[in-house]
């Protein structure tokens, strides 16, 4: 497959204004974050692209039937896995899933629920390459611990999902309902490494509600339940919201990315210690085909370690 530069004139038009305080003035244009490769699927049509963020190109991936992850004429749902790799060092990948779109997550995914497994291989030279894995390689049948283990790991995430996702939906204001959410941190500290004098930083809980409105909650250090940590704002031109339209997969150890398919536009957020905010936008439409529109997003990108 060929991929399609992109004008550079293009991204010029993508505005951003800056992280400083609102009065500076100061604005910019913004590039997406390096290291990225992003999957835009509308489950509508089945028609999928990958934009790779350091190419700044994308690629039509049904191009190829014989490709594992080619989607022509299914439908599906994705979901960004990040899965810890290794334990010792707390070291996560970013892994797309593509699972059958009438799967509810939190229920056992066996093999036969999802159509294929992403990830990003890291050649000697740097550069990474876009690498599915089909469902078909997870059938317990093979008789491969490796894939039965990373099955069993994937299953308990979603599980955590799902239970996680209840949490955030019971503390949202009366008229609200849950969207979509992404929890950012890592919450299984070694207590015996945190003194007593200490407060242990809490994972920020992002919540995107069906009115397009973002909240931010954390752990109480008193109560030990989620409270909402600061005021809460909208995204530009989202009126409404649901989990099949909408998609929130992590940037860094500061923010998220947030994809709406009422807007067709990605959002970057982040918080830099201080509130989190809309930190820059792009219209889809700026990076893929004109009259593609896609229902979800996910993201892949370079193994990295959790920052305590």
């Amino acid at each position: 497959m060929t991929f399609r530069n992109l004008a550079i004139t293009t991204l010029a038009t993508l505005f951003l204004v800056g992280c400083g305080s609102s009065d500076s003035g100061d604005v910019s244009y913004a590039t997406l974050p390096s290291g990225k490769v992003f999957v835009f699927f509308d489950n509508n049509t089945g028609k999928q692209y990958r934009y790779d963020t350091d190419k700044k190109s994308y690629e039509d991936m049904n191009s190829d039937t014989t490709k594992i992850y080619d989607m022509t004429g299914k439908n599906g749902k994705v979901y960004t896995w990040d899965h810890e790799i290794n334990t010792t060092t707390e070291t996560y990948e970013q892994k797309i899933v593509m699972l059958h779109d009438d799967y509810t997550i939190g229920q056992s995914l066996p093999y036969t629920e999802f159509h294929y497994l992403a990830h990003l291989h890291e050649e000697t030279n740097g550069t990474h390459t876009f690498a599915a894995h089909s469902n078909t390689e997870f059938n317990p049948a093979n008789n491969d611990v490796k894939k039965d283990a990373a099955l069993a790991t994937l299953n308990t995430a979603l599980k955590t999902h799902a239970e996680v996702k209840q949490e955030i939906a019971n503390v949202l204001p009366s008229g609200e309902t849950l969207c979509n959410f992404y929890v950012l941190g890592h919450e299984d500290h070694d207590e015996n490494a945190v003194g007593s004098n200490e407060v242990e930083e809490k994972s920020a809980h992002i919540a995107l509600t069906d009115k397009g409105t973002v909240r931010i909650y954390k752990d109480s250090n008193i109560t030990n339940k989620l409270e909402e940590n600061q005021s809460s704002f909208s995204l530009d031109g989202v009126s409404a919201c649901t989990e099949d339209k909408s998609s929130i997969i992590k940037n860094d150890e500061d923010g998220v990315m947030i994809y709406s398919a009422d807007s067709q536009t990605l959002y970057l957020l982040d918080s830099h210690g201080k509130d989190f905010h809309v930190h820059s936008s792009w219209k889809v439409s700026q990076l893929l085909p004109a009259g593609f529109t896609p229902t979800q997003m996910g993201g892949t990108g370079e193994a990295g370690e959790h920052v305590h």
